[in-house]
């Protein structure tokens, strides 16, 4: 059995792998994930994976993708300052994949999420993620899996349905 841990992942999550002659396994603190294939698959993907992670390809495709994230990130916060001004307030965030848009005054964020979902844009209110009620109501942004056309789009569909508060 090989049992290895990838540095990036046992930093940030606990996560680690086991690499048994015909099985693979992701440990993390939540429980177990089996890859339910024939056994020579398995063995096949264990050693591709095992490979994969050792020489450094998967730490190099975090650091490319933080970097393309940060980058749709600025974008995000620029277009939604021109587009969105005194509808929904964004900043910027020191990590993650999704930012904040604060709401002004006490509008129902379901509401706004609703509203924006007939205009096809998929967003969560935060009060789904609350134990209580907030002072603040806001919307949950994501942005790594849009480009910037298609972000500029959205942002414009978004602005048709936030009200400016008066």
């Amino acid at each position: 059995m090989v049992h290895f841990a990838p540095p990036l992942l046992s930093r940030s999550c606990g996560c680690t792998f086991t690499a048994e002659k015909h099985a693979l396994s992701l440990s993390s603190p939540c429980g177990w994930v089996h890859l339910k294939l024939p056994k020579w698959v398995k063995s096949q993907l264990a050693l591709t994976l095992a490979a994969f992670l050792h020489e450094g390809h998967f730490v190099r495709h975090i650091r490319q993708m933080r970097q393309l994230y940060q980058e749709r990130q600025v974008t995000l916060v620029e277009l939604a300052r021109e587009t969105l001004a005194g509808k929904l307030d964004v900043q910027p965030a020191a990590a993650g994949m999704h930012l904040i848009g604060w709401l002004p005054g006490k509008q129902d964020d379901s509401q706004v999420a609703r509203a924006a979902a007939r205009v096809w844009v998929d967003v969560s209110p935060l009060s789904l993620y609350a134990l209580e009620g907030s002072e603040r109501t806001g919307i949950l942004l994501g942005y790594t899996a849009v480009g910037t056309e298609e972000m500029r789009a959205g942002l414009q569909r978004l602005a048709s349905v936030l009200v400016t508060p008066r």
